[in-house]
């Protein structure tokens, strides 16, 4: 039997994600955002290493009999139990944040079984989270329409909620992401004539996606930018939002 442990693993799993030596479906390199959230649960499983005293192994299945797979598939299921066990008591995350953690685990051990031609079974097709079960809140195009000129309103409110619903509105109109959103930038703002428009690259799939802007969608980008550079100017901190 031969066995290596998971996380030096992993880590040779982001080398390869972070250097382009293994690519999206698409044939482009791993997205900056997505490396970020390969290094989080990289942090998890040495934390979750840490916990358990005992580090997390993957057995090579040179030797395919009912005994061994057996025995790898209780191991694969223990952990899948305690896993789920720290992320929602001890960590405390929700639904959907456990499934992206589980989505990536996946990732990486078909990248061992395919890219690395490693005999590590099938058990982690078994790691599933429940979806999240949630009711979404849809506008009707009057309130919408209301938050866009309502005057009145936007006075009513303090500065961090006036800046919540600019964004909101924004993103509302250009139908974004929010990962997408939060990660625009003035280099994605395209001036053509009396015309403004974002350009972009989506991070999930890498499409390009051009988006006219309407009059107010401009002025709320206009009024972010300068929030951004006032702040900085108070605080000597660099922008940590959209479109700076």
């Amino acid at each position: 039997m031969t066995d290596i442990l998971l996380l030096p693993e992993f880590q040779k799993f982001m080398n390869a994600s972070a250097a382009g030596r293994r690519l999206m479906p698409s044939g482009k390199k791993i997205h900056k955002n997505t490396l970020m959230q390969y290094q989080t649960v990289c942090k998890l499983l040495n934390q979750f290493e840490s916990e358990r005293q005992e580090p997390l192994r993957i057995r090579l299945l040179y030797r395919n009999s009912m005994r061994l797979i057996q025995k790898e598939k209780n191991y694969w299921d223990r952990f899948f139990r305690q896993f789920c066990f720290y992320l929602y008591r001890q960590r405390n995350v929700f639904d959907n944040y456990a499934a992206s953690v589980f989505r990536i685990l996946k990732t990486f051990f078909q990248y061992l079984a395919v890219e690395r031609a490693l005999p590590v079974g099938q058990f982690h097709k078994k790691f599933r989270v429940p979806p999240e079960q949630f009711t979404p809140v849809i506008l009707t195009p009057g309130q919408l329409s209301f938050l866009i000129t309502s005057a009145e309103f936007n006075i009513t409110l303090p500065p961090h909620l006036k800046r919540t619903k600019d964004i909101f509105v924004f993103g509302c109109t250009v139908g974004l992401r929010y990962s997408d959103l939060m990660q625009l930038r003035k280099i994605h703002l395209q001036y053509q004539q009396q015309e403004v428009s974002l350009l972009l690259h989506t991070q999930k799939t890498g499409a390009e996606v051009r988006i006219p802007l309407p009059p107010y969608a401009v002025d709320i980008i206009k009024n972010i930018i300068n929030q951004l550079v006032v702040s900085c100017c108070h605080a000597s901190l660099g922008p940590t939002s959209i479109c700076r």
